[in-house]
């Protein structure tokens, strides 16, 4: 079955192979296993935030092979934190996403928007998950304001949903506040 994807991050397990973790609207936030030959063309065109097609093939485990993939649009990163903020918002996005997810074609629009990758500046982070945290039904309304106070507002709601803060915001803290 052919699923629009995100792919979030991989996991090496051996030499030539590993798990890749891809964000789907029908399953959510899925572990699918890559092996062989694919590993390498895979890690030189696929970054975190790529929007892919895949094509999965179900197995009785909880873990799906990937046997096709087609690269649709990649995010083009300019700076380190342009790419921590993104790798937050992906980290989060895979802890949220379980079962069926709302739109992967909205995660999408938030990394590239008008063909330019976003995040980068804390305001866009803040925005995104705001927005992700509504969809997801994890608070009430979406408010997106571009102070500090939004910012711990949101590491205080990533606390409470997740029961921790994960080390992606944490590098946040340091990469932005010093």
């Amino acid at each position: 079955m052919v699923y629009r994807s995100i792919f979030l991050r991989s996991f090496p397990i051996r030499e030539n192979s590993f798990i890749v973790k891809v964000l789907t609207d029908q399953e959510g936030s899925v572990p699918v296993f890559l092996r062989g030959n694919k590993k390498n063309i895979f890690r030189k065109s696929v970054f975190p935030g790529t929007l892919v097609d895949v094509e999965l093939v179900k197995t009785k485990s909880e873990v799906a092979i990937l046997s096709e993939y087609n690269v649709i649009r990649s995010p083009e990163i300019k700076s380190f934190n342009q790419s921590i903020l993104l790798l937050s918002y992906l980290d989060i996005i895979d802890k949220i996403a379980r079962g069926a997810f709302e739109s992967v074609e909205r995660v999408a629009e938030n990394i590239i928007c008008d063909g330019e990758t976003q995040f980068k500046d804390l305001a866009w982070l803040v925005r995104c998950l705001n927005e992700e945290f509504y969809c997801a039904g994890f608070s009430d309304r979406a408010v997106c304001d571009d102070d500090v106070e939004s910012y711990k507002n949101i590491k205080r709601r990533i606390i409470e949903i997740l029961g921790y803060l994960p080390k992606s915001i944490k590098l946040v803290d340091k990469e932005v506040y010093g």
